[in-house]
């Protein structure tokens, strides 16, 4: 089967899943080998349950198909290559504007708050949950309908080189780095290693002629990105900023102040948040930056900030009786460890443990 042929069943059935369990009448499984299980063994029990299409590379598993199924089977060489394959080719049909966002932390939560502010004026697609790695970003893509008006997709990757699949196969027009720690020290081999793998996503948006949305205070940031064309944010202690703000409180939540834009309204405005530790400023200040960008109200922008309540173990604040329980446990690396005691350590209680 071509890739044609192939992307013609993914349009009249455009749900992929690469786990059985998950199939819906008329989806489209892919199976994976794994270390442990090979997903091609379940090409049968997908179309058992009226899958459209089984996607496999299993020979064994192909020779064993009743010939029924046999016709509702591909093939492949490679199943993560046909689907990768099938997810840059509808990349490639797509005309709305893809913005990719990576960082050593805070990449959901600042996806999160993107995906709030677009949503305001755009229909908007953001990457579901963490699927940002080598699978998960093509079925993200795959996800993507042609009613969508823009998107939010993000990066995830711990070896170097993985940087540059992801934006072979997602071509994004906008990019943002959230920040560069040091995270997957292990698979990047090191700080050299992780600025490398950056340097991989400002080579790819300098190549396509991308815009950045760029943390102006950030010199890290700032030195693998300064051929890019560029829409800057930051503390107002910067005049050159296109959109600068400040921190206006910490506790209970984090409140801040806008006072320059793209907008050029002239006005500053307040947001009062629902997200705990100072760390979170510089995400908010890539979405108002990005929202400004296209063309979005402050008032929207605002709106869209203050109703946003983080979840997924992620900066959770639960009460339990007299107990306040913050809850920053989905992931962690050095940098993020220690941002989060140093704004723990600020918070005004009697009695504090960690």
């Amino acid at each position: 089967m071509e890739l044609e042929s192939l992307y013609q069943i993914y349009l009249a059935n455009p749900h992929v899943v690469i786990d059985s369990r998950e199939v819906q009448p008329n989806s489209i499984f892919f199976g994976f080998k794994g270390s442990n299980v090979d997903g091609n063994q379940f090409a049968h029990d997908a179309l058992d349950k009226r899958a459209s299409l089984a996607v496999i590379d299993n020979s064994e598993v192909w020779a064993q198909l009743p010939n029924s199924y046999k016709d509702k089977t591909f093939f492949a060489e490679n199943t993560l290559h046909a689907l990768q394959g099938l997810a840059e080719h509808h990349r490639n049909q797509l005309d709305i504007p893809i913005i990719a966002l990576t960082g050593s932390n805070g990449k959901t939560t600042t996806k999160e708050l993107l995906y709030s502010v677009l949503s305001q004026q755009f229909n908007t697609f953001a990457t579901p949950g963490n699927f940002n790695n080598h699978i998960g970003l093509p079925l993200s893509i795959l996800q993507i309908s042609y009613s969508h008006e823009i998107a939010v997709l993000e990066f995830g990757a711990n070896h170097l080189g993985e940087h540059s699949k992801l934006c072979k196969l997602a071509k994004p027009d906008y990019g943002l780095i959230t920040n560069i720690g040091k995270d997957h020290l292990e698979g990047y081999g090191g700080w050299e290693g992780v600025m490398q793998a950056h340097q991989e996503f400002t080579d790819f948006l300098y190549g396509q002629k991308a815009h950045c949305f760029l943390n102006n205070d950030d010199e890290t940031i700032k030195s693998i990105a300064k051929l890019l064309s560029t829409s800057t944010y930051g503390k107002t202690t910067h005049d050159s900023l296109d959109c600068a703000g400040y921190i206006n409180a910490l506790f209970p939540f984090l409140s801040i102040m806008v006072e320059k834009n793209l907008s050029n309204s002239g006005s500053s405005f307040k947001i009062d948040t629902h997200l705990f530790g100072d760390f979170h400023f510089y995400n908010l200040m890539a979405a108002v930056c990005t929202g400004q960008y296209f063309g979005i109200s402050n008032s929207r922008i605002k709106e869209a900030l203050a109703s946003y309540v983080p979840a997924n173990n992620r900066s959770e604040l639960i009460e339990k009786g007299n107990n306040k329980i913050i809850l920053d446990a989905y992931n962690a690396n050095p940098s993020s460890m220690q941002k989060a005691l140093e704004n723990f350590d600020k918070l005004d209680a009697k009695h504090k443990i960690a």
